[in-house]
């Protein structure tokens, strides 16, 4: 009789311990990230642009209507603007110890170097 009490109770105990809620080790962010602007203008409000947006798999931004975001790491090296060859304006980025220190533009045959201090 004594055993049995001993296992039902061990049983109750399993049971009890097992029931309980567990929480998550951390919680899920939800981040929300623009997809589309909108843009309405004109002397009779006529006129729209939409720019949409798009993002890679560390939520970081790719692309900016015609503008390509290019990354090394967690580095932004390069926007463009128009994709490839096709690249009117290229904005390059140089860093020293992950803090940006200088931007090259590249526009058509032009170039210029412009030093950044941040």
């Amino acid at each position: 009789m004594k055993t049995k009490i001993i296992l039902l109770a061990s049983l109750l105990l399993c049971i009890m311990f097992g029931a309980c809620k567990k929480k998550d080790a951390t919680p899920k962010q939800q981040i929300k990230l623009i997809s589309k602007v909108t843009a309405v203008g004109g002397l009779n409000g006529d006129q729209t642009t939409v720019t949409s947006f798009s993002y890679d798999s560390k939520n970081r931004l790719i692309q900016r209507g015609d503008y390509y975001y290019t990354y090394s790491g967690d580095d932004l090296v390069s926007i463009s603007y128009g994709q490839g060859a096709n690249a009117s304006i290229v904005y390059t980025f140089t860093y020293n110890n992950g803090v940006p220190v200088s931007m090259h533009i590249k526009q058509d045959l032009l170039t210029k170097v412009i030093p950044t201090r941040l």
